[in-house]
């Protein structure tokens, strides 16, 4: 996640979802947000939603409140003033930069376990999904991704695993859910998915 993103209309989505499943589910929630440095780019600015209250408010008036005061170009002030509000009951965050080096990456990944030890659900939100082979973990952008080692880390105790992941343009949505899903159930012995 990128700060440069916040308050889109995916974030949006991601906080309906976290603030629907700690409220109705009763689940303890765990955030990783994956952190990476803004680039300027162009992706994640989607926030014509807000100029929509009458299709989108009614989901969550709150959260929607909330985000449409975020600014157009959001720093990480904007981000912790959302997030100090309670947006997601009894949630707890780990917001660390994520690293690309091979040995920060580990240390990264210890100290988010022991940060979200005691969630039920862990949420991560890297910026491009989970690992993919051209960006294997230490190299230069693999910041990007989530490991699969990472989530059964998690599953490993009683925690579940909940990743946002867009889906991929060059793979037919069923290909990819299954495969994805079977890397999954590998690296967790059989988790449920």
């Amino acid at each position: 996640m990128k700060f440069q993103y916040f308050g889109d209309v995916n974030d949006y989505r991601k906080y309906a979802l976290l603030r629907l499943l700690a409220k109705e589910g009763g689940f303890k929630i765990g955030v990783c947000w994956m952190l990476t440095e803004d680039d300027g780019g162009p992706h994640g600015k989607n926030r014509g939603y807000r100029e929509e209250p009458s299709k989108w408010r009614g989901f969550d008036p709150e959260l929607f409140d909330l985000l449409t005061a975020v600014p157009d170009q959001p720093s990480e002030t904007d981000f912790q003033r959302v997030e100090g509000q309670g947006l997601i009951r009894e949630a707890i965050y780990f917001e660390d930069q994520t690293p690309n080096a091979m040995t920060e990456r580990k240390k990264f990944h210890r100290d988010c376990l022991t940060k979200l030890a005691a969630a039920d659900l862990v949420f991560f939100d890297p910026d491009n999904g989970l690992q993919v082979p051209s960006r294997p973990m230490g190299c230069k952008g693999s910041n990007k991704y989530l490991c699969y080692d990472e989530i059964a880390a998690h599953c490993a105790g009683s925690q579940s695993a909940l990743v946002y992941q867009h889906f991929p343009m060059n793979e037919p949505r069923p290909d990819f859910l299954e495969r994805v899903s079977n890397l999954i159930r590998q690296e967790t012995r059989n988790a449920n998915v």
